[in-house]
């Protein structure tokens, strides 16, 4: 019975409610058709719209802040689907701190200039600029070449006698940027192509184009 009661009560008051806009809103609609009413009747209708505008502004700022959680949430979401994407390879590619990604063949694959080809397949080219590194060669040689115990071709050749010792990325090859080993090059045969040496902790050696060794390739990281 009290929640019959209860109930008449709410309907009855949202009745009165809806009957109260509805006035408020002809008064105002009638301020705004006609100049014969005194200032009284304007200045209620005044208030009637700036008490209408006070409740959409406490709304819209309510709207604004759910809108800005939500907006903040899917930022954060992307931003982590962006840092996973920035860090994923093709398998068998490792993504050094160059930014650079490097891949090794698992076997001694032939001359250097199939070693050029190889990499080339890939979209890539034997490693230059990651060898030049002290650190970044240190840490291809860690996490690349591993214990493979093979030698490696690398972008490095004397085909030109002219030009001397290069880089394939167009560098020449100095004593600050190229890691050679104990008394090389030393060209003891005919060796114009650089390999990192399996017997001297992986560092450069000269050796002759026409040997067998890995390939180790390079390209810039792209995930895009």
């Amino acid at each position: 019975m009290w929640s019959i009661y209860f109930l008449l009560l709410l309907c009855m008051s949202e009745l009165r409610a809806e009957d109260e806009q509805y006035l408020a809103c002809r008064r105002v609609t009638k301020a705004e058709n006609t100049t014969e009413h005194d200032g009284s009747f304007y200045q209620d209708a005044i208030r009637i719209l700036q008490g209408r505008v006070e409740h959409l502004e406490i709304q819209v700022a309510g709207f604004e802040e759910e809108l800005n959680e939500e907006f903040q949430e899917m930022k954060r979401r992307v931003d982590v689907l962006w840092q996973r994407a920035s860090n994923a390879t093709e398998p068998g590619w490792y993504l050094a701190d160059n930014g650079y990604e490097y891949w090794m063949s698992s076997s001694h694959i032939g001359y250097y200039s199939t070693g050029k080809e190889i990499c080339e397949d890939k979209r890539a080219r034997l490693a230059t600029i990651g060898v030049r590194d002290p650190e970044i060669r240190s840490e291809i040689v860690q996490n690349v070449v591993g214990d493979s115990h093979l030698w490696v071709w690398i972008g490095l050749d004397r085909l030109d006698t002219i030009a001397g010792w290069t880089w394939l990325d167009g560098v020449a090859s100095t004593s600050e940027n190229t890691a050679w080993g104990p008394n090389e090059p030393n060209d003891s045969g005919n060796e114009r192509c650089g390999q990192l040496n399996r017997d001297s902790n992986y560092l450069i050696n000269d050796k002759s184009c026409l040997a067998s060794c890995a390939a180790l390739c390079e390209r810039k990281h792209c995930f895009i």
